[in-house]
């Protein structure tokens, strides 16, 4: 790990069981010319007058000094991003890094030393450019000190007394902005929904910069999409966690996923499920769900309305949303619905079809696509319950992907869970 001397400005480099108490810089980056390079640094190439980048460097180190820290962390500079094996292992690390961070300096370059955080119109604050970017979400989560700065680098405020308006901002619960429960406790879909709003620059950005979120690590296939490096975060979670709230995406009915896969396209797949609290697994007899050759394999519970629309019920439910924003629309949704009850009697069913296969239609499978532009649904508990107590169905879930080979729905699949549903046999393809 590259560190700044707070005094030289100059680099050190230490070995992981040899890192000294650091403070670490939260931003927004300005264009590459504008921020100063782990190459500038190296070569003592420090600019004078001072640039955005320089502005950084030499705030973050003064505040450090008057903070009694002899060393600081910056992403820009730090970094020797030549070296894709070092640039992995940052990326990988980067959640690790700033929570064990003595403190975080968010350093805020659109908000005036006039500002006021808390006003509830005007705020520049509350506008920021930081809480629209995808990795500051980890950078504001991850240290359990975090400290505010405007432009003039004039403190605004630290993430305790400034708690209610970042919950409000964000999207994230008190109690996991302030470490009063533990991150991995959330559930999956609660996480993520965190992300929904945000941006990154790499459009694989947008997963790799959730990773610590998820305590899940990946290799960088910068160019290969989007798209594609959020379902590898989502393969990675479901293999470390199992957690069925993953797929309880798409709940707003004007929800845009359109998607035709298992898994979402994004993380604004989410952003109505800020309120979904994971099931408990430990009374359950069924294997967990499992990810094989793009393939989810689901044992759970299949309702199917008098419309014949079939939903596969999940092992979660709404529970309380406990920050502003998504409270209301937990809110909306909830009390807009024919299921007026108690959050704690709802589940979550994901919408199916059924597919079959032009090559093998005997072969005795439940397989599945997720209906692409439906929304999820709640459903009353007993409803859950009840279908639990039919014989078991292991679903097969055709392709987290969002393109299907060789298979196609079947034109009609009855009301029996164990009637016309059983044939497909083609594979998933990316």
């Amino acid at each position: 790990m590259h560190l700044i001397n707070t005094t030289t400005l100059s680099l050190e480099t230490f070995h992981d069981n040899e890192i000294p108490p650091y403070a670490i810089l939260s931003h927004t980056w300005g264009e590459d010319h504008e921020e100063l390079s782990y190459q500038d640094l190296a070569a003592g190439k420090i600019t004078d007058p001072p640039n955005l980048g320089m502005t950084k460097l030499r705030g973050t180190c003064k505040q450090a000094q008057k903070d009694g820290i002899k060393y600081a962390w910056i992403d820009s500079c730090c970094i020797n991003k030549e070296d894709g094996i070092e640039l992995s292992i940052a990326i990988n690390s980067m959640f690790r890094w700033y929570r064990r961070a003595v403190v975080c300096y968010v350093y805020l370059a659109d908000v005036p030393a006039t500002d006021k955080p808390r006003d509830k119109k005007g705020s520049a604050f509350q506008q920021s450019r930081w809480f629209e970017r995808g990795w500051t979400l980890q950078e504001l989560i991850a240290p359990r000190r975090v400290s505010f700065f405007h432009s003039e680098w004039g403190l605004l405020g630290t993430k305790t007394n400034l708690k209610n308006v970042l919950s409000s901002i964000t999207g994230v619960p008190r109690e996991f902005l302030l470490h009063k429960k533990d991150l991995y406790k959330g559930s999956v879909a609660q996480r993520m929904s965190w992300a929904a709003k945000r941006q990154t620059r790499l459009p694989e950005d947008l997963a790799y910069c959730l990773m610590g979120m998820f305590n899940v690590s990946m290799d960088m296939r910068y160019g290969e999409g989007g798209q594609k490096a959020f379902i590898r975060l989502q393969e990675s979670i479901f293999e470390r966690t199992g957690d069925e709230s993953m797929l309880a995406w798409g709940l707003d009915a004007r929800s845009t996923a359109t998607a035709g896969g298992v898994l979402a396209s994004m993380p604004s797949d989410f952003i109505s499920s800020g309120h979904v609290v994971p099931g408990d697994r430990t009374t359950l007899m069924s294997p967990p769900p499992r990810i094989e050759e793009e393939n989810l394999y689901i044992h759970a519970p299949l309702h199917i309305l008098p419309t014949d629309e079939m939903y596969a019920l999940l092992n979660c439910q709404p529970g309380r949303s406990t920050s502003g924003e998504h409270q209301q629309r937990t809110r909306r949704l909830l009390f807009s619905s024919l299921l007026r009850k108690s959050v704690a009697n709802q589940v979550i069913g994901i919408p199916l079809a059924p597919v079959g296969s032009t090559t093998q239609p005997d072969v005795p499978v439940h397989s599945y696509v997720r209906k692409p532009g439906v929304p999820a649904k709640y459903f009353p508990r007993k409803v859950y319950d009840e279908a639990s107590q039919l014989e078991p169905i292991s679903i097969k879930v055709y392709s987290v992907w969002d393109s299907i080979a060789g298979v196609k729905p079947l034109p009609h699949y009855g009301n029996s869970p164990l009637l016309e549903r059983g044939s497909a046999g083609a594979t998933g393809n990316k």
